[in-house]
Parts: C-alpha cells; structure tokens; sequence
C-alpha cells in the first residue's frame, strides 16, 4: 500500500507538470515547435526519473524493513524455544544444540554465548567454557546489551525448576565481567548461602573486593578459599600480594614461600618474596634469596633479580656492590625504558659524589615518568653542586605538585636548608 501511494503522487506531480504544456507554449513566443516539443520531451524524461527513484527508495526501505522484522522474529523465536525447554524439560543437550543455532544465525549475540559459557562450566571443561565466555564479554561490554543479557537470565532464574544450570553463577560472573563488582559481590553472596564451600566464588568475591578497595574483606574470603582448595597456589600468590600491600610482611613472606613450595615453577612468587623483604628492611636476605634465583635459573627475567638485589645494595650504604649489580642489570635489556632502574641507580651515583652520572640517569627517568622522589634527589643533586637555583625549583616543583605530604616535607626542609632567599 505504501508503494502504491508513493508512485500515484508522483504520478500525479509528472501529469500536472505535462499539463501545464498548454500555458507554457503559449507563452513561449519566437520559439519553434520542435523546441518546444523538445522542452516538453525534457520535462517528461525529469518527471520519469524522479517516479523511479521514488520507486526504488520505497522498495529499498520496505526490504530494509522486512529484514530487520525477519531478524527480530529469530531471535524470539530462539528465545521463546529456550524458554519453553527450559522451563518444561531442561535438558541440557537440547538447549546446548538450540544455543549453539542461535550461535550460526547471530554470533554477535552474546545470550546464546553464555548459555554455552554455563554449558561447558557445569561439566566442568573450563578450556571450553573460557572461549565462549571471552565472546559473550566481547559481545556485552557496551552497558545496554549486558544489561539485556542479565535481564533475560534472571528471567529464566523465575522460571526455573530445576538445579541443572546455574544461571545465577552466571548473571553473578557477567556482573564481575563487566566491573560491576558491588552488584557481583552481593549475587554471590547470595550463592555462599546455598553452598559456602565452593572456594571458585570465594576466590571472584576476593577479586572483587580488591577492585573495590576492601582489602580486608578480599583477604578473608581467599582465606576462606584456601582453606577449601589448600593446594592452589594462585590463591596464596594473591593473599601475599595484599598481606605485602598491606605490610603484614611475615604473612606475606610464609603465604608466598608456600606458593614457591606447591609449586616451584610459579615464576611470579621470586621477585614478590624479595619484595616483601626489601619493605620489611631485610635486606641481607634479599641479597643473599636473589643470588640464588639467579644460580638456580627459577625465574626467566634476571634483569628484575639483578635490580632488586642492586636497590638492596643500595639500601644497605654498600655503593660499589650497588653499581656492580646495577650495570649487570643494564646488560640484561638492549632497549631499557624502566624509570625506577634510572632512579636508584642516579641516587647510587649521588651517594658516590658522580654528579654527572647522577644528573644523566635522574633526568632519564624523570623524562620516563616523574616520581616525586626524583624532584627531591634532582633538588639534592643541585644543591650539592651548589646550583641553588635549580636546588630550588626541583623542590618547589614538589611543594606545588600534587604529591603526598611526606614528600612535600621533605622538600620544605630541603627548601630551608639552602642559602639566601
């Protein structure tokens, strides 16, 4: 009917133009007739042309419209036959098989991505699960399609009969997927209620309590967690990194020792533990750690070993063993872009009276990244050159900076030490 209203108006807008002919040849004077034929001829070809296009842009739209009614009517069509499934039989083969059609019709569609996600997750191939789980992520990012998604399955929770697939643990790690850690927090702990022992959402609402900034609550439930799976490392490994953060240092160094003893291979533990002494000032012991590593080849980044047990060095006023270790860093990257490398070996340099030296490397990692404590050692730099000038613009560039206010004392007191005004 459409098509048909748009051609008839512009039929009637073609005839009205040849209508009007009459009135133009009469008043066309000193013009032959062929010409004026011709202007007629010109003006019908015109009238034509614009019928068609008008023609071939309803038709245009109209298909346009079908598609996009045809694709709608799939996917609820694929949503009703789920639900029914669902709600009377939920067999999980068949909704596997409906999932993975929808998955051919629309593989942008992240629903039928996550109902294979909690497919694989229930039997327990994670390997499988994890790939539909990165699709149904990437699908979802934008808010209105998670948004979508988790409405469906809570919907489908309503429905539900039976214990066979877990959509809550799945609405519950969209939540966490998608940063939206305070709402997956409280779905799990919902879950916790029906069966506390399951130490895998123990270990996501930990994750999510450390994105939030609770590292208290984080650190208790991957207790929890560990207490449920005792031989999993990852969970020892994130309890020391936040015992570490929060300078529990003897929890953090015994946590991270039984990571290295489950498993030996775990690469990351190494430079965690000679971090947690060098916070607790156990510097020996991170000399002596690192220099192990390194015989026994346990972690593949010597480059990291050789710069701790420099900054330890470093620590303990020992300058030439300092250095020593700081150039066997360096041979360890062609290209080096690490600021905290340049940083402490300037301040080696500065202890050593090398002023040169120093002021190269503490310019190099101020270019890399400008760390408060460059500004005040760049400060002390100058003022031991006696260039108070420059002393005194590194240590305003502290006092008016957005630093802490350690840092901004340090720079009033070193600011009060220089000479005149």
């Amino acid at each position: 009917m459409c098509l048909r209203l748009r051609g008839v108006g512009a039929e009637k807008q073609l005839w009205k133009q040849v209508g009007g002919l009459n009135n133009l040849m009469q008043h066309s004077q000193g013009k032959s007739k062929i010409e004026k034929s011709g202007n007629c001829c010109e003006k019908w070809r015109d009238g034509m042309k614009k019928t068609n296009a008008a023609i071939i842009f309803s038709l245009f739209l109209f298909t346009g419209g079908l598609l996009l009614l045809y694709a709608a009517e799939k996917t609820d069509s694929y949503k009703k036959r789920f639900i029914e499934e669902y709600t009377h039989q939920c067999n999980p083969e068949k909704i596997f098989k409906i999932s993975s059609e929808w998955i051919k019709a629309e593989p942008d569609n992240p629903i039928p991505n996550y109902m294979i996600w909690g497919y694989y997750l229930n039997k327990g191939q994670r390997g499988k699960a994890a790939v539909f789980e990165k699709k149904g992520l990437g699908t979802s990012k934008n808010r209105s399609n998670a948004d979508e998604v988790i409405a469906f399955f809570e919907d489908l929770c309503v429905h539900k009969k039976t214990g066979v697939l877990r959509y809550e643990n799945l609405i519950a790690h969209i939540c966490f997927s998608i940063k939206r850690y305070k709402k997956a927090i409280e779905l799990y702990n919902i879950l916790l209620e029906k069966h506390p022992d399951y130490a895998l959402w123990h270990m996501i609402i930990a994750k999510s309590y450390s994105a939030i900034g609770n590292d208290k609550a984080a650190i208790h439930h991957y207790k929890r967690a560990a207490r449920l799976q005792e031989n999993d490392p990852e969970i020892n490994y994130q309890l020391a990194y936040l015992y570490k953060k929060n300078k529990q240092y003897d929890a953090a160094a015994k946590a991270c020792r039984k990571v290295i003893r489950q498993r030996p291979d775990y690469g990351d533990a190494y430079p965690l533990l000679l971090r947690i002494y060098m916070d607790n000032n156990e510097y020996e012991r991170v000399i002596k750690s690192g220099k192990k590593m390194i015989i026994k080849k346990v972690y593949p980044d010597n480059y990291l070993l050789y710069f701790l047990i420099a900054k330890a060095y470093l620590k303990s006023g020992e300058y030439d063993a300092a250095l020593k270790y700081f150039n066997l860093a360096r041979k360890q990257k062609k290209k080096l872009k690490d600021p905290a490398y340049y940083d402490y070996a300037g301040r080696c340099y500065l202890s050593k009276g090398k002023f040169a030296e120093a002021e190269k490397y503490l310019l190099k990692s101020l270019a890399l990244k400008p760390y408060p404590s460059l500004y005040y050692y760049l400060g002390k730099l100058y003022e031991e050159k006696k260039d108070y000038s420059q002393a005194r613009k590194y240590y305003h560039k502290i006092i008016t900076g957005k630093f802490s206010k350690t840092w901004k004392s340090k720079a009033r007191k070193g600011l009060a030490s220089l000479p005149g005004k």
